[in-house]
């Protein structure tokens, strides 16, 4: 065969070294050959695409690599595995499909590991099992183009010969079929196998792979039996020894005259590359048999080779559009996704631990994961991430409290956080400055006999981890006291010797000081909570949608004893006031069932109790769960306004909501990622997660289905499949539960010169917020804080200047407060 000479261009490859003829090859065709070392190297070089053809890459990092003249070789690896292992799952599945006549799995899949084949005399005249080698060469993945070429025939023992000692073989015995008709078979059953294994092949990436299928024969009839699928790698040494080599095998004869073929054929289609868009019609191009490959299957021309008679269904039966959806820390939190998908969304393919095959990314539809992850190569205009790169500002205890203190300037409505989110502080022990909230908080004065109690969370802790219960202001202000004392003496194993926080401890010592909603409502005499969930649908510009769900009730463990807690360990001092499903399964009394029965309800069972026994009518309680979504629809608005716009994101959090004795809501904190493990629900509970997790996933995936007219879908809303989810506000069409709020221009007028008062005193308290661009930025120090350090003197001058400037606190002048805090 002659070789055609192309450009230079540069071959790169790793894990071992190059076969003979390889080397030859490309180096006639004044390629560069560059040995790589690592994965690592790998992706350097291909950032800076210096290499055309890589070989045996597991994955990769550069994005731009689609649109450029870069193609991968033996890729990807993991698939591969899939296929080898799971062929038969792929098959099976494409058998329910019925998309050809006269042609089933069953009919060439070994029905039984002990299954008998037909045999011809070996050495020393023993009878030997052989089979044929086939070889499959996948030229293109998206659209489908497969070349096979049958290659010779092996016993057990090793030994090859020439195909067309076959046909001698089949005349010499007492098969009623022919050849030709076995040859026949042998082509359909690999080309049904290739189609059956379709999806997996279906990459955003350019690629070229190959796979050896061993076939054998059943000793009865001679009905060729698919045994095995295995990927090739051709470039390397290993694919044939030296005795095949010295000794011109039939083995080695026929791969030179296929790696010929392949090669030569994998140059043209890089030589004519264009972009990927344009590869449908390249590939409609090959309409014939390319040297010693035979043309099975081209997607674009709806050819099947053998099959091509007995084709039954139309072509988007055959290769029906699916999407990918890749999930990664295959956790309690993301294995009822993939459970939801397997069962409802037969036309997505689930693809699991992507964070540690990056090449994946690629390829996903929709990306399901938890916080960390390498969201840089998501290409948000055609991807969708069930997060916002922003996701800390809302999951943060201290960065959510700052969120609503900033959007409360933009005073755009009848009510701010104000109303519905507790009296708080930001409390920093992280630097040894004074803080603005800290000043603040100072200041209040403690009155004799006031029992107001303070609730005390680490901003980045979770699960009720770190909380505590401080029983009056004073108790509160002596612990911020004694912990700001502890950065402020320099303690040398974490302060620099500039007086900053080690970098890993930066940001981990702050609190959210809390007053704690006293007079609260209580469920049966217990404290409780919901845990209801806020649903950002969809983050296309213009086609923002927010929805809500009610959620479930939780409940504490322990009767709430506002003055017995005297009485009880702190556990069960803690577990009065908190109702965190992890702080109930520390004390659960599986005789008792307390944990599953006595501390979560369904919002149903719970309204049912409200009318029961408390006897609230129907409208009240439609008052109460309005009053919920409207400070939910507030909180979003606050988050929308503060991250840029951005398509290509949604997300759930789980919102906990409190009720004080009047039924007023209030936001106790928002919480990323919520769990949706049902492992110690009752049966209500379950059905009630599923529900909700099954209509955001049921959105979404339509959404994504119907990507390129997402926004018109969303503006029309009625065919949106929203499940138990209700609008908050849909930007598509202006709808918003919050347009009855919005002040007029009179009142915004009205209030301008206040709001300019409130930029200028809360300025240093969002300064580092208007910075924040990535979810690894937190908010720092202000720019006015006092130097601690000065504070050990009596005449305290700094503190002496901040309290001429009377500070407010809940309408209160405070001129007195000039002393040091320590």
């Amino acid at each position: 065969m002659k070789m055609a000479s192309y450009s230079q261009n540069r071959l790169c490859y790793k894990n071992g070294t190059l076969n003979d003829f390889t080397q030859e090859f490309f180096h006639y065709q004044n390629w560069e050959m560059l040995s790589v070392a690592s994965e690592r190297k790998i992706n350097s070089e291909l950032k800076d695409f210096k290499c055309n053809l890589v070989e045996d890459i597991k994955y990769f990092k550069s994005k731009s690599i689609k649109e450029k003249p870069i193609f991968l070789y033996h890729f990807p690896k993991k698939v591969f595995g899939h296929i080898q292992n799971n062929h038969r799952f792929y098959l099976k599945s494409l058998d329910k499909e019925n998309t050809f006549k006269d042609i089933i799995s069953t009919n060439f899949l070994p029905q039984m590991w002990y299954q008998e084949y037909q045999t011809i005399p070996g050495k020393n005249d023993k009878q030997e099992e052989f089979s044929v080698k086939s070889f499959v060469f996948v030229a293109n993945s998206q659209p489908f183009l497969v070349y096979n070429s049958l290659g010779y025939l092996e016993t057990s023992s090793k030994t090859t010969y020439e195909l067309s000692q076959l046909e001698q073989i089949i005349q010499n015995s007492n098969c009623k079929l022919t050849y030709q008709e076995i040859m026949q078979k042998i082509e359909e059953m690999i080309t049904y196998t290739m189609i059956s294994s379709y999806q997996k092949f279906q990459q955003n990436v350019k690629f070229f792979s190959n796979f050896e299928i061993t076939i054998k024969f059943d000793k009865n009839n001679w009905q060729p039996l698919l045994v095995e699928i295995q990927a090739l790698n051709l470039v390397q040494s290993s694919l044939y020894s030296e005795n095949d080599k010295n000794f011109k095998t039939p083995k080695f004869n026929f791969l030179l005259d296929y790696m010929q073929s392949v090669y030569n054929l994998e140059l043209e289609i890089m030589q004519n590359f264009k972009s990927f868009d344009k590869l449908k019609t390249q590939v409609q191009k090959y309409t014939e048999n390319y040297y010693i490959l035979k043309l099975l299957i081209n997607q674009e021309n709806e050819f099947f080779g053998p099959l091509q008679s007995k084709k039954i269904a139309e072509i988007s039966q055959i290769f029906p559009k699916k999407y990918w959806l890749c999930l990664n820390n295959m956790n309690a939190k993301v294995l009822p996704v993939k459970k939801w998908v397997q069962q409802h969304k037969p036309n997505w393919i689930i693809l699991d631990d992507i964070k540690r095959y990056k090449y994946n990314i690629q390829n996903c539809d929709i990306a399901y994961t938890l916080e960390k992850f390498p969201y840089s190569q998501l290409d948000f205009k055609t991807q969708v991430w069930n997060k916002f790169k922003e996701y800390k500002l809302m999951h943060n205890k201290g960065n959510f409290y700052k969120l609503l203190r900033a959007y409360d300037l933009k005073d755009k409505y009848t009510f701010n956080s104000t109303s519905f989110f507790p009296e708080s502080y930001l409390l920093e022990y992280d630097t040894p400055k004074m803080t603005y909230d800290e000043k603040v908080f100072m200041a209040k004065k403690y009155q004799p006999g006031d029992t107001q109690q303070w609730i005390y969370k680490p901003v980045y802790s979770s699960r009720g981890r770190g909380i505590s219960i401080f029983d009056s202001l004073e108790e509160a202000q002596k612990n911020y006291q004694k912990e700001k004392r502890k950065t402020v003496l320099k303690d040398d194993s974490t302060l620099k010797p500039d007086n900053t926080l080690q970098k890993n401890r930066r940001n981990l010592n702050q609190y959210l000081l809390q007053k704690y909603i006293k007079d609260t409502q209580t469920l049966e005499n217990r404290k409780f909570d919901i845990r209801c969930y806020l649903v950002f649908g969809w983050s296309e510009p213009g086609a923002e949608l927010v929805l809500f769900n009610s959620g479930k009730v939780r409940r504490s463990l322990h009767d709430y004893v506002e003055d017995g807690e005297d009485e009880m360990d702190s556990n069960s001092q803690l577990s009065q006031h908190l109702t965190n499903i992890a702080l109930s399964k520390k004390e659960y009394k599986k005789e008792q069932d307390i944990f599953r029965n006595q501390t979560m309800t369904t919002i149903q069972q719970f309204r049912d109790h409200l009318e029961d026994k408390q006897g609230l009518s129907k409208q009240k309680l439609d008052e109460i769960f309005f009053e919920m979504k409207k400070i939910l629809a507030y909180t979003a608005e606050a988050f929308l306004n503060k991250i840029p716009k951005q398509p290509g994101h949604f997300e759930t959090y789980g919102m906990d909501i409190m009720f004080d004795k009047n039924w007023k809501p209030f936001i106790l904190e928002a919480n990323t990622s919520p769990m949706f493990n049902t492992k110690d629900y009752n049966d209500a509970l379950k059905d009630q997660v599923y529900e909700i997790l099954g209509s955001v996933m049921d959105l979404e995936t339509f959404l994504v289905e119907n990507k390129s007219r997402a926004k018109e879908l969303i503006k029309e809303q009625t065919q949106l499949p929203l499940g138990h989810l209700d609008i908050l506000f849909n930007r598509a069409n202006g709808f918003s539960i919050l347009n009855e709020f919005k002040k007029n221009k009179k009142q915004q007028h009205i209030d301008k010169k206040l709001e300019k008062e409130m930029d200028i005193k809360f300025d240093e308290l969002n300064s580092d917020d208007e910075k924040e661009n990535t979810i690894d930025s937190e908010m720092d120090s202000n720019e006015n804080e006092i130097d601690t350090d000065e504070l050990y003197t009596n005449d305290c001058p700094q503190l002496d200047q901040n309290c001429e400037q009377q500070i407010i606190i809940d309408n209160q002048n405070f001129t007195e407060y000039c002393e040091p805090i320590f």
